[in-house]
């Protein structure tokens, strides 16, 4: 299964695989955010694109609004949750997507500049087995996939939120990358690919020990301290991702877990309530072990209890 927009990426990936494979192995799914004027356009253009090559599509549209929720967000969360309710749906082994080393490296630099590289010190995944996401061109550059698509001839829709310079990701993509690559590193995309690779490795690795160590399972404070602190802050992220499960969470962040990590080692003895920002509380008690309590938007919560 592809998840196709219609623009550039998507549409090569498309063509490509429509090459190597037969049309009844493949489905299309398109997600019509409804965030731009004409966006129902980008859909008719997708099921037509697959309508040519033989290829069953499914078209999603959002029939909620983001209530205040970062855009980026609401979007991503929604585009993802269609594409797989679609992969369910279709009994397909995995859902591949566009995404190129452009992408990987403007999402490195994102997480940079707006600090969240701390507490998610890698980039795109190439394969990620939990959500069952391929992206087989995410070491294949911008100017490698648009050579491509002319030396096909092939058509596409062009977004025109892309050029917008009042979106952080587009002044990266269109000023920042540009400048880094001509003024310090005419490499960059290799060396941040390289980077952002050899640190997928590396977290993946301290997150399956945190998924495995004891105290995510049955509590013990006297276990929890004596784990590597590149253990501790990411098993309580562990505990709290099973605690969101049923609601809309929001991450606490680094500094919030690092911050919740300390305040159990200096008092592991006592009972106490920790605000974590992001709608995130944590209630300590010494025997129970930390629970979290999660508010969106109106006040609901569920703990790991």
């Amino acid at each position: 299964m592809i998840g196709v927009s219609g623009g550039i990426d998507s549409i090569v990936l498309l063509n490509v695989l429509s090459r190597l494979t037969e049309a009844k192995n493949i489905v299309v799914a398109h997600f019509d955010h409804r965030l731009r004027e004409n966006s129902e356009l980008d859909a008719q253009f997708v099921r037509d694109q697959a309508k040519a090559l033989g290829i069953n599509s499914e078209i999603g549209v959002a029939t909620d609004s983001r209530d205040g929720v970062n855009l980026e967000a609401w979007a991503r969360e929604r585009r993802y949750s269609f594409l797989e309710h679609v992969r369910e749906e279709q009994n397909a082994d995995w859902i591949l997507t566009a995404h190129n080393q452009n992408d990987q490296v403007e999402t490195i630099l994102m997480r940079v500049i707006n600090g969240r590289i701390a507490t998610k010190s890698f980039g795109i995944a190439k394969i990620d087995s939990d959500r069952k996401l391929l992206r087989p061109l995410l070491q294949v550059t911008r100017k490698e996939i648009e050579d491509c698509l002319s030396e096909l001839g092939l058509e596409y829709r062009e977004d025109p939120t892309n050029t917008d310079l009042n979106r952080t990701r587009n002044k990266i993509r269109h000023q920042l990358i540009p400048l880094l690559t001509s003024d310090f590193n005419p490499r960059l995309l290799d060396t941040v690919g390289q980077i952002s690779s050899r640190l997928a490795l590396d977290e993946a690795y301290l997150w399956d020990e945190a998924k495995r160590a004891e105290v995510t399972n049955v509590w013990s404070a006297e276990g929890f301290i004596k784990l590597p602190f590149a253990l501790q802050w990411r098993v309580l992220e562990v505990w709290a991702s099973r605690s969101a499960l049923g609601c809309e969470r929001r991450e606490a962040g680094f500094r919030a877990l690092k911050l919740a990590t300390e305040r159990i080692l200096a008092s592991y003895k006592d009972s106490f309530v920790l605000d974590l920002g992001a709608c995130i509380r944590m209630n300590y008690s010494y025997r129970g072990g930390p629970k979290f309590e999660f508010y969106q938007h109106r006040k609901s919560s569920v703990s790991n209890g």
